[in-house]
């Protein structure tokens, strides 16, 4: 059974990124093989300086965006605006060819969601990817925005998470169950692959990352530091960019390890595989996660990886194509103990593209949907 999917993300590529987002566009594409989608992207971005902007973009055949720019902060303000751009997208757009209606992101867009259900009358799918809710947006307990983004999902509608770990933050965050499916993300098979003839290195290690505080490198290049004290030929590449970019050159300055730790600068994705196809493994740290892309990445090329234990990467790295670090424990044993001799990776890659490839998540994005719409459709008949 062929079906229309409505896709409403609030947050989203654009033409001057087209690189944003990649998890949500693989999401939209994945389910586009299987069932007809359309995507309206609608978001309010905060702009100083800019009372009232609006934006509309035709991104590609079946994606369009509509943005406002505002430096209002007013919260309740901000959630009517939004309101207002997505009751604009959708009637200008149009619903009746729809059936169901997939939310990527809930908060804002669907703050509104009793009217929002009176006027479109399509079963609505909630998909989230991020951590927020781990930290409650980091807000302080009790604020009323807080409590406005809680009650969304106290709707218990039908919710695709991309680990077990985000599901049990989001009914930890509120409050209770919820009709969810772990769908993960779409890892690209034409980017990221296993080729049997490119060589890997010995002992040249591989990190890449948005470099922010709750992807802390340092634990891995102080382990690195040390590591090179007793295997001088030790290599430790690093790609990405971000806030802690500055900090990790000086470091590596300060450190005069300049001849073992290559800093690469931000990648491609054909970059980054290319990296993962030759590294004796991908060195991975952060305070938490809820997915982690570039573990799926690093495996799906049949890169292992080494990474300090995370239950939501748990779900998809174990012994036969990773090391834990574990609580308490440095890198440093584990960078020293690392045997490259014990992981097929061959057998790593076909794995990981039979979990993660756009073809297996569409699958899963597509029966979801269905069992919504036959769960509906039974609904309707007991109305009647």
């Amino acid at each position: 059974m062929s079906f229309n999917v409505l896709h409403i993300a609030g947050w989203y590529r654009s033409k001057a990124e087209p690189m944003a987002v990649p998890f949500i566009t693989e999401h939209f594409e994945a389910l586009n093989r299987f069932a007809n989608g359309y995507l309206l992207h609608v978001e309010v971005q905060m702009r100083p300086g800019r009372f009232l902007s609006f934006q509309h973009e035709r991104l590609s055949g079946n994606e369009e965006s509509f943005v406002v720019q505002t430096s209002i902060k007013v919260f309740r303000i901000v959630e009517l605006i939004s309101l207002a751009l997505l009751l604009y997208a959708i009637f200008k757009h149009g619903v009746k060819r729809y059936d169901i209606v997939n939310f990527h992101v809930g908060y804002p867009n669907l703050v509104y969601h009793g009217l929002l259900k009176k006027l479109i009358r399509k079963p609505f799918l909630i998909i989230e990817h991020w951590t927020a809710f781990h930290y409650e947006f980091n807000m302080p307990k009790g604020t009323r925005k807080l409590d406005r983004i809680r009650h969304i999902y106290r709707q218990q509608f039908p919710l695709v998470v991309v680990s077990r770990r985000l599901g049990l933050d989001i009914e930890g965050f509120a409050g209770c169950k919820q009709r969810l499916r772990v769908i993960p993300n779409v890892v690209d098979s034409s980017v990221f692959y296993f080729d049997p003839n490119v060589p890997v290195s010995e002992k040249s290690f591989f990190m890449v990352n948005y470099w922010r505080k709750i992807k802390n490198p340092f634990p891995v290049l102080e382990a690195f530091t040390r590591y090179v004290a007793t295997c001088p030929e030790a290599q430790l590449r690093v790609g990405g960019y971000g806030p802690l970019w500055n900090d990790m050159v000086r470091y590596v300055a300060e450190n005069g390890l300049e001849s073992n730790v290559k800093l690469l600068g931000r990648l491609t994705k054909n970059e980054i595989a290319d990296e993962l196809r030759g590294a004796t493994a991908l060195v991975h740290h952060a305070d938490y996660e809820t997915f982690s892309v570039v573990c799926a990445e690093a495996i799906s090329c049949g890169c292992p990886v080494i990474v300090n234990y995370l239950e939501a990467v748990a779900e998809f790295i174990d012994d036969s194509n990773g090391v834990f670090v574990k609580s308490g424990q440095s890198f440093l044993n584990a960078l020293i103990e690392f045997d490259p001799s014990s992981f097929d990776r061959a057998e790593i890659a076909r794995t990981a593209n039979a979990r993660f490839s756009r073809e297996e998540v569409g699958r899963q994005l597509f029966e979801y949907n269905s069992e919504i719409l036959a769960a509906a459709k039974e609904g309707h008949k007991r109305e009647i």
